[in-house]
């Protein structure tokens, strides 16, 4: 490292002191990331727990977006990689106490799913602070969750009460 330093830095008392501050200056700014100082990306708060996203609900008045998936499944794991990394879906998930459901986790998550009719997966629902459906989609959720789920998200507020 000493070698990358301009010429008359290399032998002066300026690279002992550029050297000896370099441990603190790593440190520091490590330090800041820890901190939320950095800009890493937000990430969507899932709940797993559906008695408490519908009492969170009715709390704070915010629908509930339900998404069903498996390990195993393919347009699940699209969705993860996807729509739910993107910014503009992660601001409006702001709106919506997220919950996410793996019915082959849980008997009571197996109940859960059989009340919502679930047959595939993901199936997404949208339902207010008693469980009621608003809107739903089953199937893959592509990049361009805009055009596509933007709508059914717009038409279940819409429906909250």
């Amino acid at each position: 490292m000493s070698d990358k330093l301009p010429h008359r830095v290399q032998n002066s008392k300026m690279k002992t002191l550029l050297l000896g501050k370099m441990p603190l200056v790593v440190m520091l700014v490590g330090s800041m990331s820890c901190i939320g100082v950095s800009n890493a990306a937000e990430k969507i708060v899932w709940r797993t727990d559906y008695q408490k996203a519908l009492a969170e609900s009715k709390k704070t008045r915010k629908p509930v977006f339900i998404d069903f998936y498996t390990d195993w499944c393919s347009g699940c794991q699209y969705f993860d990689n996807t729509t739910a990394k993107d910014p503009e879906f992660i601001k409006e998930s702001k709106k919506w106490v997220m919950l996410k459901l793996n019915p082959e986790k849980s008997a009571a998550n197996t109940r859960i799913a059989a009340k919502y009719q679930v047959t595939g997966f993901p199936t997404l629902i949208f339902a207010d602070s008693k469980g009621k459906v608003l809107d739903y989609s089953a199937g893959i959720a592509p990049s361009a969750w805009k055009k596509w789920l933007a709508p059914k998200l717009s038409n279940a507020k819409k429906k909250f009460r």
